[in-house]
């Protein structure tokens, strides 16, 4: 039997939380809602008696809340997909659900991301916008606040023109967990955002190989340093590739597709002068 007894009811003050919080020092657990027959209670704080199971459990990075794996619909029906890593480098990929599973139009790539305050978190970076291989075509600023367990986000490009949407954690993904290779292992198929179908196969050893059309590329993949799910990618694209060379780098992820059933993976990739970036989306 539970033995949790409702102690205090409601917080009179402006916090905000995250996720439902445990004090091991007072015993007391703190919930942001909790429904009661046909009542909804705000910020109940609980004594906890016996635990009787635990699902499953992950480190968190209380001092970065805005890291994570984001992603929700822009005012132009557009769907994006956000990465902000630890070191607050961000990685927003723009497109929409289809039958194949998100296809990829747009990486913005930002340098930053600042973090002020706690319950009220503003974010902001400016960031280079790359499309097919043409380079840099526009630049802007990512800014909003962060509020519970959403971002309120705007994109205002170099043009004016601003997209805004709220954002929420990327379901059924847990960010703080060390990158499985397994679960990127294998073949993929999709397409790079210089528009070709695009086969990739990755091995348990996280070597790389792929073709694009009459483009060849190949690389290593390994779990990223930062014991958080997601991966490094580096990728050598051969003459016949729309662009060539071997200073490639970026990062790799796989989510839970709009499919169902099946797995997404993103590859972003960008050159050591960040002149251009391309970017791989596909299911498997």
């Amino acid at each position: 039997m539970i033995k949790i007894i409702f102690l205090i009811a409601l917080f009179t003050s402006n916090a905000l939380y995250a996720q439902d919080v445990y004090d091991a020092n007072t015993n007391q657990l703190t919930i942001q809602s909790v429904n009661v027959g046909n009542t909804n209670y705000k910020n109940v704080v609980i004594s906890v008696g016996n635990v009787i199971s635990v699902g499953s459990s992950a480190p968190i990075n209380p001092s970065n809340p805005v890291a994570g794996a984001w992603n929700g619909v822009l005012d132009n029906g557009k769907l994006v997909n956000l990465i902000v890593m630890p070191n607050n480098y961000f990685y927003a990929i723009i497109g929409n659900n289809t039958a194949n599973g998100f296809i990829g139009n747009e990486l913005d790539i930002g340098s930053s991301i600042n973090n002020l305050g706690t319950s009220t978190t503003i974010i902001g970076g400016m960031f280079s916008e790359y499309t097919g291989t043409t380079g840099i075509v526009a630049s802007g600023v990512m800014n909003g606040s962060f509020i519970g367990n959403n971002i309120s986000a705007s994109i205002t490009y170099s043009s004016q023109l601003k997209l805004s949407s709220t954002l929420t954690n990327i379901q059924n993904y847990t960010f703080y967990t060390p990158a499985d290779i397994n679960m990127i292992s294998g073949f993929w198929t999709g397409s790079f955002s210089f528009g070709n179908q695009t086969t990739i196969n990755i091995s348990q050893s996280g070597v790389v190989s792929g073709n694009s059309g009459n483009c060849a590329f190949s690389g290593s993949i390994s779990p990223n340093n930062s014991s958080v799910n997601i991966f490094d990618v580096n990728l050598t694209f051969q003459q016949l590739c729309p662009i060539v060379g071997s200073d490639q780098s970026g990062i790799a992820y796989v989510y839970p597709s709009s499919v169902s059933g099946k797995k997404q993976l993103i590859v972003t990739v960008r050159n050591s002068n960040a002149s251009w970036a391309v970017f791989f989306t596909g299911i498997r």
